[in-house]
């Protein structure tokens, strides 16, 4: 329910949950993954029966793909790879001129593993997005016809024996001024600066129960029950009154507590 800033890469979760994919991968030698699948958006009928937004609908197939190398060395392992999709957007369902994305990016991922009692990992990754707005642009939605969104994120988190663990992380999302895309005039979600520039940090503890090799029920019984805290330094271009209607970044600061199951 908290607000969320105005923009953020297409392929990441631009559709969350408005769209169905298959994907198809090989890992070769221990060493090398492949990965290469597509998404379709699911019908609006269908999206109405299960209570999700309507953002509106690719035109076609959406493709995606993924190369990475991963190296595992017992008591630690690191991974870095490539990735990106491919979008066109039909914002208004209709048929016609749709919006294009082309997202690629980058990420890499260290772990300690050590003797298992004391785990250490950090991830990060770097999206560069390049956008076409056909549709949103000659619907006078967009200043601008060609754009670009940038994503950094850094985490590190540390576990002891697979059960206690703290996350910390930071990100930071940038792209070209936009007064017709972004300043949309509404409270919390509009821009008085056309800017989708947002930036911020997370902090997470958790607790898995039964998270070690010989607990209770393992390895089928997964549960992780935590507190997450996300706090922003700049929402949606601004730190003070950013939506020109006296909200503030840290007014969208979110906790957020958890329970997550896996099979």
């Amino acid at each position: 329910m908290a607000p969320g800033p105005a923009a953020s890469p297409f392929i990441d979760g631009a559709l969350a949950q408005q769209v169905l994919g298959a994907s198809a991968y090989a890992f070769y030698d221990n060493h090398f993954y492949v990965d290469l699948g597509g998404y379709k958006t699911l019908s609006r009928s269908l999206r109405n029966k299960l209570n999700v937004g309507e953002d509106g609908r690719l035109d076609g197939i959406a493709p995606y793909w993924r190369l990475s190398y991963f190296n595992d060395m017992a008591e630690q392992n690191f991974r870095a790879g490539l990735f990106g999709m491919t979008s066109k957007l039909q914002p208004d369902f209709v048929d016609g001129p749709s919006d294009h994305y082309r997202d690629i990016g980058v990420d890499a991922a260290y772990q300690f593993i050590g003797t298992k009692e004391h785990i250490f990992t950090i991830n990060t990754s770097y999206i560069d997005e390049h956008r076409t707005l056909d549709s949103t642009f000659n619907a006078g939605g967009a200043t601008n016809l060609h754009g670009s969104l940038k994503r950094f994120d850094l985490a590190g988190s540390y576990f002891y024996k697979n059960t206690y663990g703290a996350t910390v992380a930071v990100f930071d999302t940038r792209g070209n001024q936009d007064d017709l895309l972004y300043n949309t005039g509404e409270a919390d979600a509009g821009s008085i600066n056309g800017s989708p520039n947002s930036r911020g940090y997370i902090l997470q503890a958790d607790w898995t129960p039964w998270g070690k090799e010989d607990s209770w029920g393992a390895p089928y019984a997964n549960m992780r029950l935590g507190v997450q805290y996300t706090g922003y330094t700049k929402f949606n271009g601004g730190k003070d009154n950013y939506d020109g209607l006296g909200r503030n970044a840290k007014d969208n600061n979110t906790l957020f507590l958890f329970a997550w199951f896996a099979i």
